[in-house]
């Protein structure tokens, strides 16, 4: 898969995210703003509120509910915040940013 078809899905992972819920519970996510592929990472942005911690998940299956935690939580300083995400291999996966609990 190359990266513009990678950029195509992450995108549209955005979009559904609301019509999306696990299966234990809905996690509201955070809406995403921008996703870059840049050399051998993937960086993800979306709005944020200070002060609130944030943390990034991704999935290859909107189906199965099954999110997977990405690197750490970060608390936002200010309407923006970001994440970086290794490009590891060609398969597609979905990105949601929520507030950590």
């Amino acid at each position: 898969m190359n990266q513009a078809s990678q950029l195509t899905l992450i995108l549209a992972a955005s979009l559904l995210m609301c019509a999306c819920s696990t299966t234990q519970r809905h996690v509201p996510a955070r809406r995403i703003v921008e996703v870059n592929i840049v050399g051998d990472e993937t960086r993800i942005s979306g709005r944020s509120e200070p002060g609130k911690t944030y943390k990034l998940q991704k999935t290859e299956n909107l189906v199965s509910g099954k999110w997977q935690d990405v690197g750490n939580t970060v608390t936002a300083s200010a309407d923006r915040i970001s994440f970086t995400d290794p490009v590891s291999s060609n398969r597609a996966c979905f990105y949601r940013i929520i507030v950590a609990e």
